[in-house]
């Protein structure tokens, strides 16, 4: 039974493994593909301190790709706020992440992209829900010099949204290559599995057929280990799935376990 567990937490590793691999793969970018360009924002990101823009008395405060760093009296954590101060400060946040992603012109596939970031702090503006956020992200004609928060307002027809523009470099794509021969760590370890199990069974079968004269299904490698391996993770599942009904079944008794008075 030990030998079947074993197994099983075996299995459940490399599952694990391969989870964690294709998800670190295929996480989403904080930015957008298209047109064969991609836009990534992800630099823009500023662990150090927020962007900041102040018009009418109105601080604006920005991060890209994650929460504000610096402290606010806002109730709610988010990518973005503002500050106010006409006797009491209000401090409100105004988006969170996840972002959704398109071009800022729908015919300039090279122009810049903008975000649209919901679920902010309910909005006492109209009854009108929460707060949503769109950030224009356009790519610069001249380099600005250094990442800024150029503009911060209110839409004027909707007292919940705001509309904030990040001027940087870091705005602009750059041209997807498919010769580039960068592959994502999920490929990377699909082929690294792939390459083992070759060499794993080609070695072993040249091995065992030149030292121990073996021949047939008899040359693979550790054959006794996989003739028992399907009856050995039958065994460990159903230890587990025992295990795992008695658990249940305790933790039942326990809320039902109060005496009749």
């Amino acid at each position: 039974m030990a030998a079947a567990r074993g197994v099983c937490m075996r299995w459940l590793v490399v599952l694990v493994g391969v989870l964690c691999a294709l998800g670190s793969g295929s996480a989403q970018q904080c930015g957008l593909s298209t047109n064969g360009l991609t836009y990534d924002l992800s630099g823009l990101g500023n662990p150090n301190a927020d962007y900041q823009y102040t018009s009418g008395g109105v601080q604006y405060s920005l991060n890209v790709c994650r929460n504000l760093v610096q402290t606010y009296t806002c109730a709610a954590p988010g990518v973005a706020n503002f500050v106010v101060n006409f006797g009491q400060e209000i401090c409100e946040t105004v988006g969170t992440m996840p972002a959704t992603f398109a071009l800022l012109d729908p015919n300039d596939a090279a122009g810049g992209i903008t975000g649209t970031f919901s679920s902010g702090m309910p909005c006492q503006a109209q009854s009108q829900g929460n707060y949503m956020l769109t950030v224009n992200f356009p790519c610069p004609a001249t380099d600005p010099g250094s990442d800024q928060l150029t503009s911060a307002a209110g839409d004027p027809n909707n007292g919940c949204h705001f509309i904030y523009t990040m001027t940087s470099m870091k705005n602009c794509p750059v041209k997807q290559s498919s010769s580039s021969g960068k592959l994502s760590g999920g490929w990377v370890f699909v082929i690294i599995v792939l390459v083992s199990t070759v060499v794993y069974v080609a070695g072993g079968c040249l091995y065992k057929c030149k030292q121990k004269g073996t021949q047939g299904i008899e040359s693979c490698p550790n054959i006794d280990f996989w003739r028992e391996l399907p009856s050995l993770v039958k065994e460990g599942c159903n230890f587990s799935y025992q295990k795992t009904k008695a658990g249940i079944a305790r933790l039942q008794g326990k809320s039902s376990g109060y005496e009749t008075v």
